[in-house]
């Protein structure tokens, strides 16, 4: 079927190209002019993309081409470029992918010339596609889309006027979320903190750093007495980083604390824009007596709630999902049978009003809740703020776009004599 449609288009192409004597003008737009040869093209292509149906008529056609050549002129006027040998690239790309359409070569080049055209012909139609339609993108994105914004009054507004055809929700549930993440504990960070002050007291008093670092070091660089090579900035985290460009070759840092743990750093070497450095490190990896006291936490609070405390406070007091525990907990409202795929295995099991036990996912600990059986009805605008600003801004800006193309008329000459 692909293969019909392009011989098809290869040969309206071929007509198109070799009717100039009795093809007329239907519209001119500034310097350019659009042929009736033009608009049958468009609508063939068009056919052949499938997107064009009963309802769009060849004026409705014109009317686009009109708009498409009044873009391209502002973009030029603007100075707009195009990217020559990316458009090249996907010209020869397209060429390709059409020519993969036939048994051979030899079968494509015989199709062409039935139709009085060769690749060049019709490489040189691709180009000139891809390089207008860049131009179309990049002045729509930058004189329309980057222009356009939407402001919290907007989004009431238009939830307002358009509540009538928004879609009833499903019957749904509430579903709410409580999660604390096993971190270590005040007395563990004191602890491999002494660990480290003793290691630096031994390194002081003149123990082989090397040495320290292979019995000691939590860091898989261990193994080669903690050396990391050279590395230029931006290559590490940045007390790191601060800490090793500070120093001098042989000098020992005091105890510096990442996101990893607490470091000893050695600077071993200074080259051009790169230093070479060592490092002990003791990680804040927290222990099982963390684990088992975040769990005790969690579990008071699964009791606190069985026992009536609300449960969006106990969120905002307690979940370190900073999204969900300032919306009280919920993290939204799915219909019957849907939920957060990650999360599913422990909401299915639940109804409404129910609470899961104290569950742990890797390094946290989560409480799961259906809070509440939510009837079909309309949608609140909460529930679907981001689908309502979408659908704002697309209005905005087709308005916007609608109001620039007029513009363009009044500054740009426009005949239609279609």
């Amino acid at each position: 079927m692909k293969k019909k449609i392009l011989v098809l288009m290869l040969v309206l192409l071929a007509v198109i190209a070799h009717s100039e004597v009795i093809d007329r003008i239907i519209a001119k737009v500034g310097n350019d002019i659009i042929l009736e040869s033009d608009l049958t093209k468009q609508i063939m292509q068009m056919k052949s993309a499938g997107v064009i149906d009963d309802e769009i008529s060849n004026e409705d056609i014109l009317d686009q081409m009109i708009e498409f050549k009044l873009i391209i002129q502002k973009a030029k006027e603007l100075d707009y470029v195009v990217d020559k040998n990316q458009i090249s690239e996907m010209a020869n790309k397209r060429l390709a992918e059409i020519e993969s359409q036939f048994k051979s070569e030899t079968e494509f080049l015989a199709e062409l010339k039935k139709s009085g055209m060769n690749k060049f012909d019709l490489l040189d139609y691709f180009e000139e596609m891809f390089e207008e339609q860049s131009l179309r993108e990049q002045v729509v994105r930058y004189e329309i889309e980057s222009k356009i914004d939407i402001s919290e009054d907007e989004i009431q507004q238009y939830y307002q006027d358009n509540i009538i055809d928004l879609p009833l929700r499903k019957p749904s549930y509430k579903l709410g979320m409580i999660v604390s993440q096993i971190i270590p504990s005040t007395k563990t960070r004191e602890e491999r903190y002494s660990q480290l002050e003793d290691i630096l007291e031994r390194i002081n008093r003149g123990e082989d750093f090397a040495e320290l670092a292979k019995d000691y070091s939590d860091c898989p660089s261990s193994a080669s007495g903690g050396d990391l090579g050279y590395f230029g900035r931006g290559e590490m985290v940045k007390e790191f980083e601060n800490t090793a460009f500070s120093m001098k070759p042989g000098e020992v840092s005091d105890i510096v604390e990442t996101q990893f743990g607490y470091h000893i750093i050695k600077l071993q070497d200074i080259k051009e824009n790169k230093v070479r450095a060592s490092h002990i490190l003791k990680d804040l990896t927290p222990t099982k007596k963390d684990s088992l006291a975040m769990k005790k936490v969690m579990m008071n609070v699964l009791q606190r709630y069985k026992d009536g405390e609300d449960f969006g406070e106990l969120a905002l007091n307690y979940s370190d999902d900073k999204e969900s525990s300032l919306n009280d907990g919920i993290i939204g409202i799915y219909p019957h049978g849907e939920y957060p795929p990650l999360y599913k295995e422990y909401y299915e099991k639940l109804e409404p009003g129910q609470v899961s036990d104290v569950v742990q996912i890797q390094d946290m600990f989560y409480i799961f809740a259906n809070l509440e059986d939510v009837p079909q009805g309309v949608y609140q605008l909460e529930e679907i703020r981001d689908k309502i600003k979408d659908m704002a801004r697309a209005e905005k800006r087709q308005n916007y776009y609608n109001k620039w193309i007029e513009d363009l008329k009044k500054e740009i000459y426009v005949e239609i004599t279609y």
